[in-house]
């Protein structure tokens, strides 16, 4: 009874079990985009295997950085890079699809049970295209002024990332919410932002607690950047 005590309490406060590899369960981004999939494990070695409609992928050896490449139907390409030690795989798709990410983890001599991910690849999406045309369809009184004032969010985003001021994704967003709610009204620009907030954690991650440590930082620093740059853009060529 106490050792499934113990498993129980490991479960609630969200640490990951021996043997079993945590997966987010679901991804979204569009074709051509970079995919960070971050595994939560106690084990030491962490396996990958890309699965489509046509699987001919390799599992993957966590040791190593190895490029799995699966051709899906017509010329359809995705690719899972191991890195990390093997607790992070890089995906990238260049055509729309359903694709399945699989990862395992073993407890000492006995494999754990596999962990699936689904990523749904859509059309890429323009970024400033479709700013573009959010933005046309805010009253122009104030716009301008709103658009800087939600780049300079973006900007500190990129700071925060960019620095590892904080630790987490969810501390990342907490931060950027005080910050939003001192520069912005609530309604202000409100189908930019609500867009921004869904394709973030499309680009990023749904997840508060992936940590920004690796690549993850990385990648969530130029994403507000480009955020930034493009809300700027938008400001300055805005008429007045």
């Amino acid at each position: 009874m106490s050792a499934i005590l113990c498993l129980l309490l490991l479960w609630e406060k969200g640490e990951p079990l021996a043997g079993v590899v945590d997966l987010p369960a679901k991804m979204e981004a569009g074709a051509g985009r970079l995919v960070l999939i971050q595994a939560k494990t106690t084990g030491k070695q962490v396996r990958w295997y890309l699965e489509g409609s046509d699987p001919k992928g390799e599992p993957q050896n966590s040791q190593t950085p190895i490029q799995s490449i699966l051709q899906t139907e017509g010329d359809s390409t995705a690719d899972l890079v191991v890195v990390d030690g093997g607790r992070t795989a890089i995906f990238c798709a260049s055509k729309p699809g359903v694709y399945r990410v699989i990862a395992w983890t073993a407890a000492g001599d006995v494999p754990g049970l596999p962990s699936l991910c689904v990523l749904d690849i859509r059309d890429k999406e323009d970024l400033l295209s479709t700013l573009g045309s959010l933005i046309a369809q805010i009253n122009p009184a104030g716009r301008s002024e709103n658009l800087l004032s939600l780049a300079s969010v973006y900007r500190k985003g990129e700071t925060l990332a960019r620095d590892r001021s904080v630790a987490t994704l969810g501390e990342l967003h907490t931060a950027l919410g005080r910050t939003a709610a001192k520069v912005l009204e609530p309604d202000a620009l409100g189908p930019v932002r609500q867009k921004l907030s869904t394709w973030t954690k499309s680009e990023l991650s749904d997840r508060p607690d992936e940590t920004l440590e690796g690549p993850l930082g990385a990648k969530a620093a130029r994403w507000f950047g480009r955020v930034a740059g493009a809300l700027e853009t938008y400001a300055r060529e805005d008429p007045k």
